[in-house]
């Protein structure tokens, strides 16, 4: 999900390379300090996070192939959103697992080569600022899982 009108705020990814298909989502942010290093992923959504630290918020992960004539590529991640309502998250999902997805009108996984492998849904609270001196363990609890190939 990138910056646009609607999509205007800022959250802060954390995440490690030891989950399904090398991305497991850790933690989430409503800052970071800009003064220190960091590494997250960026995530916009359409809701100010400053409002809601120390809520559940669902973030949508899509798993999926990619490749050309030459090879594939599989365990690609893309992160969809970020939502307040789990809700809103589910009906999301569901409607990537069920190709009738229109929020974006190329999605990713979608492509000529692109096959969709999954879709996952993971709560995490959302923190206020990132502190990068401090080693947490990680915070996220996949919610469910759509096995696009079930």
């Amino acid at each position: 999900m990138y910056y646009d009108e609607k999509y205007k705020y800022k959250m802060y990814l954390t995440f490690s390379g030891s989950g399904p298909n090398g991305f497991l989502p850790r933690k989430i942010y409503a800052a970071v300090d800009e003064t220190k290093p960091f590494w997250v992923e960026t995530v916009y959504c359409d809701f100010d996070p400053k409002e809601h630290i120390g809520d559940g918020i669902y973030l949508i992960v899509v798993r999926y192939e990619t490749g050309n004539s030459f090879g594939r590529s599989p365990g690609q991640w893309y992160v969809e959103g970020v939502y307040n309502d789990s809700e809103e998250a589910i009906d999301i999902a569901k409607s990537i697992k069920d190709n009738k997805y229109t929020k974006e009108e190329y999605p990713v996984w979608k492509g000529y080569f692109e096959t969709l492998e999954g879709v996952e849904i993971h709560k995490l609270v959302l923190k206020s600022i990132l502190d990068v001196s401090l080693r947490e363990d990680e915070d996220t609890q996949q919610v469910s899982y759509y096995d696009h190939t079930v």
